[in-house]
């Protein structure tokens, strides 16, 4: 902690007339702030933003400047776990000017053990009733709903499993054989909620969820509203490769 000396403190500092305490100086504050700033930044609490990209120009609207960097999903269904962590994100830069890094295993887990798996009749479905990290329906655009409803981790507090045999790997460890010895929603729930999966620590630390959210049409003409109004977009695209081209011999 610096002396009050340093900071040039007044020999009697002004009194609030609301908190009765003394204040700072407004340069001793600076100066205080930009010392703790910096040691934060030391101990890797936060992160310095780099310089924004250049401005789009007047006829083009872009939240580029606040997207985090591509991040690979591989082999996992988890792409809309990564689209919705990475709103989240640019939502955290855009509003407060902070770089966070959300872990999308906790949000896989968190949109897939959070529902119910049905049957075609809208039954809930019997004896497992629950989705699940490691098999069942994949998820969608309300993933957004999700994140404001339960918040989520840094990464380092729940890390991306990078493969879905990773995932597989933890069965032994629970006295599982394997994917065909779940047979319950006991022995799925082991799996979703075990400490190699997602640990306690993950859940003590979730702290970062979305504000809001409003489901759409998803028109190019709403799109485009809603990125002209500065706010995120979380959608499903199709994407199509392109196609081979045509051989010919001679």
């Amino acid at each position: 902690m610096p002396r009050t000396d340093e900071l040039s403190l007044a020999t009697e500092p002004p009194r609030s007339p609301l908190l009765r305490s003394p204040v700072l100086p407004l340069d001793a504050h600076a100066t205080l702030v930009a010392r703790t700033r910096d040691l934060a930044v030391s101990l890797d609490r936060v992160r310095p933003l780099g310089p924004a990209p250049p401005a789009p120009t007047p006829d083009v609207v872009s939240l580029a400047q606040f997207q985090s960097p591509f991040k690979q999903q591989n082999d996992r269904g988890t792409c809309w776990a990564f689209a919705g962590a990475a709103a989240l994100e640019a939502a955290y830069r855009r509003k407060f000017g902070t770089l966070i890094d959300v872990s999308e295993e906790y949000v896989f887990h968190m949109g897939k053990a959070f529902a119910l798996s049905r049957d075609e009749q809208g039954n809930v479905a019997r004896p497992v009733e629950n989705n699940s990290s490691l098999t069942g329906f994949q998820g969608s655009g309300d993933i957004v709903k999700k994140l404001t409803e339960n918040a989520a981790p840094p990464e380092d507090a729940a890390p991306y499993l990078p493969s879905q045999q990773a995932l597989l790997d933890i069965l032994p460890v629970l006295g599982l054989p394997g994917a065909e010895a779940l047979v319950s929603q006991e022995d799925y729930d082991a799996l979703e909620f075990c400490e190699q999966h997602i640990p306690l620590l993950a859940r003590v630390n979730a702290r970062y969820r979305a504000a809001g959210w409003f489901n759409t049409d998803p028109t190019i003409e709403a799109i485009e509203n809603t990125l002209a109004s500065g706010r995120e977009v979380v959608c499903d695209v199709a994407h199509l490769p392109p196609r081979r081209a045509a051989m010919s011999c001679c």
